[in-house]
């Protein structure tokens, strides 16, 4: 650099900020567009004093560090619309893939547009359903997903989380004992565990408390 360059105005109080010599370098760039993106002036977050062309940016200072498949996300993806105010909620990327998903379908489900309830940002797969957890159910160890054949996940909303809305066939047609004709209750929980129908166990003390 030759020292006018910097010092065209002298040599004392000679501002050291990027966009004191910079300024038109920055509003003068469409790829992307500084200025329309709100971008800092302060050059040195995204440049070095190598190249323009050497520019980097670290989304891990922001407030939405990038993780798992969204570090090989091109930047416009998600920053069509500018760089400034991008919101963060996954379904302001993802709605078009929520919206397309069949199996199960999220939209008549009425699945939550927030991804991070069953999916990580290692990908859409594997899925874990955490909800189901608050229910005191885990699908991996209930009877029917271990013994029997797994039960399909027909519909999400509004499901009971009651034994006999999925078990009553069972208690109905239980006959060693017969449930029904001994008024066994329907929580089939105070003899049964996920484990198996076979690890019944009746406490009598408890049931005479009642």
């Amino acid at each position: 650099m030759n020292c006018n360059q910097c010092h065209a105005a002298g040599y004392a109080n000679t501002p050291n900020t990027c966009e004191a010599c910079h300024l038109t370098d920055y509003n003068a760039t469409t790829d992307p567009n500084h200025v329309a993106a709100g971008f800092p002036t302060d050059c040195a977050m995204c440049h070095d004093e190598g190249s323009w062309g050497n520019a980097t940016f670290d989304h891990n200072t922001t407030s939405f560090p990038l993780t798992g498949m969204h570090t090989s996300v091109n930047c416009i993806e998600c920053h069509a619309a500018g760089y400034t105010n991008t919101p963060t909620n996954c379904d302001a990327c993802h709605l078009t893939d929520y919206n397309g998903t069949v199996e199960p379908n999220h939209a008549q489900a009425n699945f939550s547009t927030d991804c991070t309830q069953c999916h990580t940002a290692d990908g859409w797969t594997p899925i874990s359903f955490r909800p189901h957890g608050k229910h005191g159910l885990r699908p991996e160890r209930h009877p029917r997903q271990r013994e029997l054949q797994p039960v399909p996940c027909a519909g999400y909303a509004n499901t009971p989380n009651t034994c006999e809305a999925c078990h009553l066939t069972d208690y109905n047609a239980t006959t060693d004992p017969n449930h029904v004709a001994a008024g066994f209750p329907t929580d089939c929980a105070m003899c049964h565990d996920e484990g198996s129908w076979g690890n019944a166990t009746f406490d009598h003390t408890a049931r005479a408390s009642r």
